[in-house]
């Protein structure tokens, strides 16, 4: 169970981040994604809701997919990135 503490931290947390950030439940399904996720792909933050988080980077939702990379990437050259995944 949420209190409502834990509750404002997380509000504050996805309103304030311009990173892109999701809530997830146990299954995966979405709980809540944050503005920034929504605008780079183009959706409400109500769109995303209850939306399995499989679906979203599926090969069927390559769009979404290039776009969310192409945020990560911005402020590296894609072979730096590259590099840094393949060494962790």
């Amino acid at each position: 169970m949420v209190d409502l503490k834990e509750s404002s931290i997380v509000t504050c947390l996805l309103s304030q981040s311009v990173d892109l950030m999701a809530i997830c439940d146990l299954n995966g399904d979405i709980l809540e994604v944050n503005e920034t996720l929504a605008n780079i792909a183009g959706k409400s933050v109500a769109d995303f809701r209850s939306t399995s988080v499989r679906t979203i980077f599926s090969d069927s939702n390559q769009m979404l997919n290039n776009l969310l990379y192409q945020k990560i990437v911005n402020s590296q050259e894609t072979e730096s990135f590259t590099s840094n995944i393949n060494n962790n």
